[in-house]
């Protein structure tokens, strides 16, 4: 059971867990008393219940009076999140940083392989699925968290009444250079000898892309509805059977839609 405790200045500063395991801290942050099965919430977050503890860990950590004296900055969804071991997605102290105001758009489990999907043709929710295997209702908030903060637009899907596409806006596919360069940084150093299964060609110069997604032929980054996707030759069997996936086993035109799921509900 969860047991919470505040006031006006301290949205969350008590956070019981009634649990009868051994617990120890969630990255240093505070304090998790065994006896009385509450976890102390202060300016630097919240411990977390474990099966291992460690006694040195926990003496370095502030006793409960001087957390006691300490005004908390969470508030009450951020103190949920890490009493059940979920980091929350913002980055305080990080608001000069434009990577770290990127990354608390792109950067949760699951949404750069939304962008990649939806830069490969993927517009239905159950396409997505399909190909993702997603838990439907983290990809549901990933869509929704994408609409809201405009890389994607939700639209009618005239095909079927009363669902929608996702589409990329201009702010998505400016993301498309980045999500480029992950794939080549991840072929070359992330996939040990498997390497890389497909390649991208700018189809108006008939070339490969380089790993910064710049055609060398024209000295420019293509737009990607002017990139195709294209499986290696010999092709390397997929694992994956669902219809994104056959799309992908031939060359396919970036943004070009995909053959949509066939059976279920999107």
């Amino acid at each position: 059971m969860l047991e919470l405790h505040g006031d006006r200045d301290n949205p969350v500063h008590t956070v019981g867990l009634l649990t009868s395991r051994r617990t120890t801290r969630l990255g240093g942050l505070g304090r998790f008393s065994a006896q009385t099965g509450v976890a102390r919430v202060c300016d630097h977050g919240l411990a977390s219940e474990s099966p291992d503890v460690d006694a040195r860990e926990m003496a370095r950590l502030p006793d409960e009076k001087a957390l006691a004296n300490k005004s908390s900055h969470w508030t009450l969804s951020t103190g949920l999140c890490l009493a059940f071991g979920v980091l929350p997605n913002t980055y305080a102290g990080q608001a000069d940083c434009s990577i770290a105001r990127v990354l608390e758009i792109v950067g949760e489990r699951w949404t750069l392989l939304i962008l990649r999907d939806a830069f490969f043709g993927v517009r239905r929710f159950n396409d997505f699925h399909a190909h993702l295997d997603a838990p439907r209702t983290v990809l549901s908030t990933r869509l929704q968290g994408l609409v809201d903060t405009g890389a994607l637009e939700r639209r009618p899907d005239p095909q079927h009444a009363g669902r929608s596409l996702y589409e990329l806006t201009p702010a998505g596919r400016a993301l498309w250079p980045a999500i480029y360069a992950l794939g080549a940084w991840g072929a070359r150093y992330a996939c040990g000898d498997d390497g890389p299964r497909v390649f991208f060609r700018h189809e108006l110069c008939e070339q490969p892309l380089a790993d910064t997604a710049r055609c060398e032929t024209c000295g420019r980054v293509p737009d990607p509805s002017e990139v195709s996707i294209n499986p290696l030759s010999p092709a390397v069997p997929s694992a994956r059977r669902d219809p994104v996936a056959r799309g992908l086993a031939r060359p396919h035109r970036l943004l070009d839609p995909l053959p949509p799921v066939e059976a279920g509900i999107r």
